[in-house]
């Protein structure tokens, strides 16, 4: 944004959320630095709600405006720098670039994250620690303490049953499937170069795998509640067209 420079962009997240994943890639991506401030589940609504009008993360503050919304905080990020653009120029390769974020965005994101909820918050512990990968030691012991309650009320929020994720997961399964179909060709969903499509599959996929290249400190993934949702996905052919956009295209910060 003209006017803005890296020293006063400041991208608002959750460390391990997909939505807050495909905002920080797409500052990595783009070579423009920013300060990260962590948040955390279930204490972020009224830091939030104050700057954006809204309790969702990922929120960037550049300067005095507020962009809210991971889509739009990919082409906002994206039109800082000139290099390595996100977006085609092309009318209809643009059309099918849009069309990609829309339904990753609207279809998959949630179930990812109800799924992802439904398996690892009956676990408090292990849910906080998940969460507090990158705060202080103890703001994450306060928070382990309280979110025993805390995680009831955050799975109530996401609408989390095992009925509800079990549904998710099968959603999810077909979505992975259709995005690894549709970038068997190229390597890529549209065209034959990475755009914003890929990076927000990569981003909304990403928690079904937690990938070795990915920057983000994650909890030890031997511990078995953690193990026992990498292995739901494990063997989804799927997998490769993630791994691959991490492994090329996930620049660390």
């Amino acid at each position: 944004m003209e006017g803005s420079s890296g020293s006063d962009i400041t991208l608002y997240q959750f460390g391990l959320s997909h939505y807050n994943e495909k905002a920080r890639w797409v500052f990595d991506y783009k070579g423009v630095p920013y300060t990260s401030k962590p948040v955390l589940p279930g204490f972020h609504f009224g830091t939030i709600k104050r700057l954006s009008g809204q309790t969702a993360t990922p929120v960037v503050t550049l300067g005095d405006q507020v962009v809210a919304g991971s889509a739009d905080i990919v082409e906002r990020i994206d039109g800082l720098s000139a290099d390595r653009p996100l977006f085609p120029e092309d009318v209809e390769a643009r059309r099918e670039v849009d069309a990609w974020i829309s339904w990753l965005d609207e279809e998959i994101g949630p179930p990812v994250r109800l799924a992802l909820f439904q398996a690892l918050l009956p676990k408090p512990l292990f849910a906080a620690l998940f969460f507090t990968q990158d705060v202080s030691p103890w703001v994450r012991t306060l928070y382990r303490a309280i979110f025993p309650m805390l995680g009831i009320v955050l799975r109530r929020a996401a609408g989390a049953s095992e009925a509800a994720a079990a549904e998710a997961r099968v959603v999810v399964d077909r979505g992975l499937t259709r995005v690894g179909d549709a970038a068997a060709k190229t390597g890529y969903l549209v065209g034959d170069s990475f755009t914003a499509a890929d990076l927000t599959a990569g981003a909304l996929f990403f928690p079904l795998f937690y990938p070795e290249t990915m920057p983000s400190k994650v909890p030890d993934r031997s511990t078995p509640i953690f193990e026992a949702w990498l292995s739901t996905w494990r063997d989804h052919p799927g997998r490769a067209y993630i791994e691959r956009l991490y492994a090329d295209h996930r620049l660390p910060r």
